[in-house]
């Protein structure tokens, strides 16, 4: 997909054109309203052709609601069902509008014959003009998108329905991930006072075995001042024993 106003030279690949989409829309999942908005007015891809539109939409389709779509492993090409089988060329103009031009209305033509009499009748003919391959697989497709004429696509219901799933299950990831959470923090906090349990214990313990160290320091100097009086009183004794003979 090159667009107008980009040559063969420098065609854009879907890279580029993701980069792109990204840079005017910003990050995160965008509506379809979003996505017609940039398909149409976007400043690159306004001058997409409306079958290079419709590419580009399968592609941020595929982007943003993680549908995945087939490769062609041998010709390493992205597959794009809606024209794998329809080769007739896309007219510019919006779908809606020009509906007339792109797929026309299979009814039998009419023509008048003249009848002997002087009034006319109308009588079907044969139809000219065969339907193209894949048209009612596009018509099916179209019905699905609604693609209208302001650029603009409605959602239908299975995809409105697929929409509310993956929201409802982007809600429950979110619920998940609060409880996560809030379960971390009631797990740290049961951490936090457990660290403070021990830290007291381990505190009260320091204290009792210094306080009998205290003790036992005291009961020593007791007793070595107990025998250091008994020696004084026994070396008094025999001084005066001495003393006396």
């Amino acid at each position: 997909m090159k667009g107008r106003g980009f040559s063969d030279a420098i065609r854009p690949s879907i890279k580029n054109w993701i980069d792109d989409y990204y840079h005017e829309m910003g990050a995160g999942k965008h509506d379809l309203m979003q996505r017609g908005d940039y398909l149409y007015h976007g400043k690159n891809a306004k001058n997409l052709s409306a079958e290079e539109r419709q590419k580009m939409m399968a592609i941020i389709k595929s982007l943003e609601d993680g549908e995945l779509m087939d490769i062609d492993q041998e010709e390493k090409k992205v597959i794009f069902p809606e024209y794998k089988d329809r080769k007739m060329p896309i007219k510019e103009g919006s779908l809606k509008s020009n509906f007339h031009k792109f797929f026309p209305v299979s009814k039998p033509a009419v023509k008048k014959e003249e009848s002997s009499g002087n009034a006319e009748r109308i009588k079907p003919v044969k139809k000219v003009e065969e339907e193209p391959a894949g048209l009612a697989k596009l018509n099916r497709k179209i019905q699905e998108e609604a693609v209208v004429s302001g650029g603009y696509s409605i959602m239908d219901k299975k995809e409105k329905n697929n929409q509310l799933g993956v929201e409802a299950e982007m809600a429950k990831r979110e619920k998940e991930k609060q409880a996560e959470k809030i379960l971390e923090i009631e797990k740290q906090k049961k951490a936090e006072q457990q660290d403070i349990e021990k830290r007291k214990e381990r505190k009260e313990k320091e204290e009792a075995e210094k306080k009998l160290a205290e003790e036992i320091e005291r009961g020593k100097i007791e007793r070595e001042r107990k025998e250091a009086a008994q020696k004084e009183d026994e070396r008094k004794r025999q001084q005066k024993k001495e003393d006396d003979e």
